[in-house]
């Protein structure tokens, strides 16, 4: 979980968050704007931030990552993946998902494996959210 914006966060701070997400590569954030409640103490804190300032962080943030993800996802373009199949895909007619052993999502289409199976796939393509797989074998 991360928060941008928080009173009194420099430019430099939020740099060092920044290069925190860079050098950590996480594969999922959480990420907020911080936005003052009621009877927490930081909303009376002195150096409250504007909302374009912190729209601008939150944006910068998850561009960041963005960036993070697709370097990620081109590195495993090729690759062969153990799959745990999930099931049919909910939208997209004759394909299937599943989750690699690093739990990145991956969909399989035409494969007749059922919910629980492990099925070996190569990486052939990628979408923003989930990897695309072709099956080359089953109890991989």
């Amino acid at each position: 979980d991360l928060i941008v914006g928080f009173p009194g966060e420099t430019e430099a701070d939020f740099q060092q968050t920044l290069d925190l997400v860079r050098t950590v590569g996480f594969d999922h954030i959480f990420s907020f704007k911080f936005s003052p409640r009621q009877d927490t103490p930081a909303a009376k804190f002195d150096g409250q931030l504007s909302e374009a300032v912190k729209a601008d962080r939150l944006a910068r943030l998850h561009a960041a990552h963005e960036n993070i993800l697709q370097e990620k996802t081109r590195a495993l373009l090729g690759s062969r993946q153990e799959l745990l199949l999930e099931g049919p895909h909910p939208r997209l007619k004759g394909a299937s998902i599943g989750r690699t052993r690093g739990t990145r999502s991956a969909l399989v289409f035409g494969c007749e494996a059922k919910p629980g199976d492990l099925v070996g796939v190569e990486i052939i393509a990628a979408r923003k959210f989930a990897l695309v797989g072709r099956e080359i074998g089953r109890g991989y």
